[in-house]
């Protein structure tokens, strides 16, 4: 039974549509779970954007026009592949399951089969007769804060290649504003990340070169043959990826350059479909995308093998890239590493919360640190945010591309954070200012009439 909240219709009547108290937040608020987390919903047929905020939980996918530049830049500089690729509209990770657990993502949801990431485990929900969708939950995602024993400027960072830079947030905590330092050896080659062979084995409706596919219609295909791999993660990377449109029909006057064309990947066992990705790849036609070019794709983690994978072009035209190439990404280090990043005592933190849960502009925790360590928290870098370590002003960090983070000292600690939002007061004085001239002027101008009369 469909139960709507309300009905929303487009100021120019083009687009409307209900929302539903059936959604995806719903089941996961049905859980019950407390402490701080986000969830994300793999929905190909329908997505839930901003559900969260009706049922005031965390998640990784929204549309929300005023989003946090960090994130983005976040997403591209480790080339996440999004269905969407706007700055401000975002449906989660593609799965990649160490980014889930970097980001604190505890409950994923789906509907119908297919890969779960890693560690995610099926678990029990309220009625999911509407959505359809299945929930699962995972230990190992990182809680409200972390912390490094081990620390790289995030230069250091940005010179390894995108495949390997996910593996270095895991081991070691990438700050900007540090001096720049030689890399640890075990990130620049990161036993864990594997190339696999890759080469060319059937095309449809199109011609092919290593770094060209020259598609004639809608819908042509190339169908690549990759060295098999099993119990991981395989991952298709394009790099300088470019396309140019073609008018199906010299005729039309009308045709106009596709500003984003969707490319569809299905990774494959022999000739059955493990799982099916989008690429969104906007051109430069398009003034909202991120002028993003390099893009890891990935299949999704999957126990059996993977030996294939189809790349499915929307529109004529020529596509173009640097290179192309498949990695296979073990996880099963993943949970030790995740223990080294969790063994200090952290308390629960106290959000003083506002309206509404985990809306706050302070947070309150403890922390007991065996060595000096980099600490880590689940809150996008932002300008307003202060830090106070013992009562004292602290230097807040950005840390690993995205967080906000803090360097402590050995021992125990009580840290607060609090947020103003920036230039508020600074506007509030300008506003101020200006009032206070307007009516200086006015009173001026009238004093001076009375003068002259």
């Amino acid at each position: 039974m469909k139960r709507p909240i309300s009905v929303f219709v487009s100021p120019d009547g083009s687009r409307e549509g209900t929302l539903f108290w059936d959604n995806d937040a719903r089941l996961v608020s049905e859980t019950g779970d407390g402490g701080l987390f986000r969830y994300v919903t793999d929905d190909p047929e329908q997505r839930y954007e901003n559900t969260s905020l009706l049922y005031d939980l965390s998640t990784t996918q929204y549309y929300w026009s005023i989003s946090n530049p960090e994130i983005s830049r976040f997403m591209t500089e480790l080339c996440v592949s999004d269905p969407v690729n706007l700055y401000e509209w975002y449906h989660g990770m593609d799965d990649r399951s160490e980014l889930l657990l970097l980001s604190g993502v505890r409950y994923y949801l789906r509907k119908g089969e297919g890969l779960i990431p890693y560690s995610y485990e099926e678990t029990e929900t309220g009625d999911n007769s509407f959505t359809g969708l299945s929930l699962y939950r995972t230990d190992l995602a990182l809680p409200f804060a972390w912390t490094y024993d081990q620390t790289i400027s995030e230069e250091a960072l940005l010179s390894l290649p995108p495949i390997l830079r996910q593996e270095a947030l895991l081991q070691a905590a990438a700050v900007r504003g540090v001096p720049s330092d030689t890399l640890p050896e075990q990130l620049k080659d990161a036993e864990n990340v594997r190339p696999l062979a890759l080469s060319f084995s059937k095309e449809e409706g199109l011609t092919h070169s290593d770094h060209t596919a020259d598609a004639a219609k809608k819908k042509a295909s190339l169908t690549l043959k990759l060295e098999s791999s099993e119990a991981c993660e395989s991952y298709l990377y394009v790099t300088g990826l470019q396309f140019s449109g073609r008018n199906p029909d010299p005729g039309n006057d009308s045709w106009t350059e596709p500003t984003s064309v969707v490319l569809r990947i299905r990774f494959l066992s022999g000739d059955t479909v493990v799982s099916e990705k989008r690429l969104n790849y906007r051109t430069s036609y398009d003034k909202w995308g991120k002028d993003q070019s390099d893009f890891i794709v990935n299949s999704g983690y999957h126990e059996g093998p993977v030996d294939g994978a189809e790349i499915i072009f929307p529109e004529p035209g020529l596509y173009q890239m640097d290179s192309l190439s498949a990695y296979a990404v073990d996880l099963s280090k993943v949970p030790g590493l995740i223990a080294e990043r969790t063994s200090d005592e952290i308390g629960v933190p106290d959000l003083h919360d506002a309206s509404m849960k985990n809306v706050t502009g302070r947070i309150d925790y403890t922390i007991r640190l065996k060595d000096a360590r980099t600490v880590v928290m689940q809150v996008p870098y932002s300008d307003g945010w202060e830090a106070f370590v013992d009562g004292e002003k602290a230097e807040i960090f950005r840390v690993n591309l995205m967080f906000s983070g803090l360097m402590l000292s050995e021992g125990a600690h009580e840290v607060t954070l609090r947020y103003h939002t920036p230039f508020l007061r600074t506007g509030l004085l300008v506003s101020l200012a200006g009032a206070a001239l307007l009516i200086f002027l006015l009173v001026y101008e009238k004093q001076k009439r009375k003068e002259s009369i």
